[in-house]
């Protein structure tokens, strides 16, 4: 994968160096009396890691501002050794998800481990005012780490989503428009201006460069945008003729059906 540049202009962190693993001996004070672990302090031991790993890519003390999608998928016992890992899956203009799971075994030698433990958590840097700083950029290894990364990037836009909708208040603007014949042209020019008035903002971001296809996120408030870029030679009548008539998208988009 071609290197990418940060928002400062350095070169983009790679996720891998931000990977972390420890390993915790589950002894009685960290189980209830029939045996079983406190999911606490399995939770603690997954922030710990977490932490480290967060801070392996801002080089600061990151601050917990969210878990997501904590499971317990099963138990551990006294005697147990619980290995933990973390990595910063992706990494955005004022936050960073890092994924941790959890595994146990009975025996110090034994190959065979149990998935007992995953999250999602999501860290902050902050100033010395209390302001949000800006995070370097990650650089997700092929394979599993660009998954993670996509993934990540789906749960960011999940979650502001989410809280948009309900911050919406029914007194409010509706969220969205019902869309009739009469009200077509009056959407399609609300549409396209918001667009290019989108495009035209200067603080995008490069996220990922591949065969040529670039892809910029943008950050600001409640909403995460994306924006994707590539190069075709090509007449600009042909194209202009392409791409405003929705019939021939098909000529174009392999992926419009």
């Amino acid at each position: 994968m071609a290197e990418l540049e940060t928002r400062d202009g350095s070169v983009a962190v790679p996720a891998e160096k931000t990977r972390v693993e420890s390993v915790e001996l589950v002894l009685p004070p960290h189980a209830n009396h029939q045996g079983n672990t406190f999911g606490g302090q399995i939770m603690a031991w997954m922030e710990n890691v977490a932490t480290i790993a967060a801070s392996r890519l801002c080089h600061a003390h990151p601050t917990l501002r969210a878990i997501e999608m904590f499971h317990f998928r099963g138990p551990s016992q006294v005697g147990d050794r619980l290995v933990l890992k973390a990595i910063v899956n992706n990494a955005f203009k004022n936050s960073m998800e890092v994924g941790v799971c959890a595994e146990a075994y009975g025996q110090e030698m034994s190959v065979s481990r149990r998935h007992i433990n995953s999250a999602f958590m999501t860290f902050v840097v902050l100033d010395q005012e209390g302001r949000p700083c800006t995070l370097p950029m990650v650089a997700p290894e092929p394979g599993d780490g660009e998954r993670r990364y996509r993934e990540a990037s789906a749960r960011k836009k999940i979650r502001l989503d989410r809280k948009y909708v309900v911050s919406c208040k029914q007194t409010e603007v509706p969220l969205s428009v019902p869309w009739d014949q009469s009200n077509k042209v009056y959407l399609s020019y609300n549409n396209v201006s918001a667009l290019k008035t989108l495009v035209a903002k200067a603080n995008w971001g490069l996220a990922r460069e591949k065969e040529k296809v670039r892809m910029y996120t943008l950050e600001e408030d409640k909403f995460l945008s994306f924006r994707i870029e590539m190069s075709v030679h090509i007449a600009a009548a042909r194209a202009f003729s392409l791409l405003s008539d929705l019939r021939r998208r098909h000529e174009w988009d392999s992926h419009y059906a």
